[in-house]
């Protein structure tokens, strides 16, 4: 091996010095050697042919102890959460634990495919000194939600005449936990800013049996109301039971269940059904901590992905975040199956959200809406349709033929699908990317009047 190497650098040098015209050099040094006879230019070339191979042995010597040398990286990130669109800056030190230096180390650390590169390289060439280290750094940009590995890191270790290398691969890693855009919100939030009273205000009365503030009127007395509250001066006036109603501000509870099937990941990048509905859930997160409601969020596909029991939003925030982060589109969907979980976890509340596409099952939506209606749930489902979110400028006369087609034969099975569930009574809203968080939030508004009034019992 040692052989092949030396031979293999003496052709390199001869083309070297050949370039350089080392010949003329030699020769203007070492006058002598180079006469007019054969024997006298064979000792030259043998000479510098000698250097060359102590150079080659040199050298390899000194890569060999700089190759045995033991590297560490450490990776760190300015921060490990961030919302989608936002930077993150990564830091990589090398520390070189040897007695050996590496004269040129080329470092390459991976980034995920999803990230872009913002300022700066992930490519490094670098000199470590024996027992020292060296950093570099650079800054991605986090344009999609999910959970990201920057690393490993490679380390290709060379001689200064570059005759000698090695590859090092370092399984050093660091995580990046990106959480759904803010962007929605920071709109809704300047929205809330604009408004003096906030346009969800005024619906959250309700009538409750002697407690509050404000006295309303007597009504009836029911099996099931507290004895204690009954108005005896009434009685005695009326020869009939009465008990006394109070007008009382009272928490909403509303849930959003967002079906996370195959068929929720159609759309453009980063734009997808999914996407929207995730957005959604952290509209419906701030809107009902400045309304001061009480919020459950859940996914389901074939089985329920996760669901929240509704409380104030700052205890399930963080929680809610990480889990719509690592979201990802799968299988099929159950909605009745992720009913009967919500009616395991919690028994009252005044509405339910629901954002699908129906393109599964319909049967089993059906069934789930209709236990949530069992339970005088308010329920309102808001529909992505799917053509609306499918990019066609793209494709050709045929895609663009094929896709018409689709389009007309999904929109037969999507027509019966909102037909058999506003036979219920529940509304279906349809959206696409340009209103959906609109028509969400005007649905929302609806829903807590709806609610407030069913308390009201008018």
């Amino acid at each position: 091996m040692t052989l092949s190497v030396v031979v293999y650098n003496l052709a390199a040098y001869s083309t070297l010095f050949a370039r350089l015209q080392a010949y003329d050099l030699i020769k203007t040094l070492l006058p002598g050697l180079f006469s007019e006879s054969l024997f006298s230019t064979a000792l030259a070339f043998a000479i510098v042919g000698a250097a060359l191979i102590i150079e080659t042995f040199v050298s390899m010597l000194l890569f060999t102890r700089a190759a045995k040398a033991s590297l560490i990286v450490q990776k760190t990130v300015d921060r490990d959460r961030v919302f989608a669109g936002n930077f993150v800056t990564v830091t990589v030190r090398i520390i070189n634990k040897s007695r050996s230096p590496i004269p040129v180390a080329e470092v390459y650390d991976a980034i995920p495919d999803s990230m872009d590169l913002a300022l700066g390289d992930n490519y490094a060439v670098l000199a470590i000194p024996p027992h020292g280290s060296v950093e570099f750094s650079y800054v991605l940009y986090a344009p999609v939600r999910g959970k990201y590995k920057i690393g490993p890191t490679d380390i290709i270790i060379r001689d200064r005449a570059a005759l000698f290398s090695v590859k090092r691969t370092v399984e050093s890693y660091v995580e990046v936990l990106v959480y759904p855009p803010y962007e929605d919100v920071a709109k809704i939030e300047l929205s809330l800013r604009r408004s003096k009273s906030g346009f969800l205000s005024g619906v959250h009365q309700s009538l409750a049996i002697g407690t509050g503030m404000d006295f309303v009127g007597l009504r009836k007395f029911y099996p099931g109301d507290d004895p204690r509250f009954i108005d005896r001066k009434a009685y005695a006036r009326y020869n009939e039971l009465m008990v006394k109603e109070f007008t009382t501000e009272r928490d909403m509870r509303i849930y959003l269940l967002i079906d996370s099937s195959f068929t929720m990941g159609i759309g453009e990048e980063r734009n997808t059904k999914l996407d929207y509905a995730i957005r959604a859930a952290m509209v419906l997160m701030r809107i009902a901590e400045k309304s001061k409601d009480f919020v459950g969020i859940g996914a389901y596909q074939e089985r329920p992905v996760f669901l929240y029991k509704a409380k104030a939003p700052h205890r399930i925030k963080m929680k809610v975040l990480e889990d719509l982060a690592l979201l990802q589109p799968r299988g099929v969907p159950n909605l009745d199956n992720m009913v009967r979980r919500l009616f395991a976890l919690d028994r009252r509340f005044d509405g339910v959200f629901i954002i699908s596409d129906l393109e599964g099952n319909i049967h089993n939506t059906i069934q789930g809406i209709k236990r949530l209606l069992a339970r005088r749930t308010h329920v309102i489902v808001i529909a992505p349709f799917t053509p609306y979110f499918e990019p066609y400028e793209d494709l050709g006369e045929l895609g663009k033929y094929l896709a018409e087609s689709y389009s007309y034969k999904y929109r037969l099975n999507r027509i019966e699908a909102e037909r058999r569930i506003r036979e219920l009574g529940v509304p279906v809203i349809t959206v696409g990317p340009k209103d959906f968080m609109k028509e969400f939030v005007k649905a929302l508004v609806a829903l807590k009047r709806s609610a407030a009034l069913k308390r009201l019992r008018i």
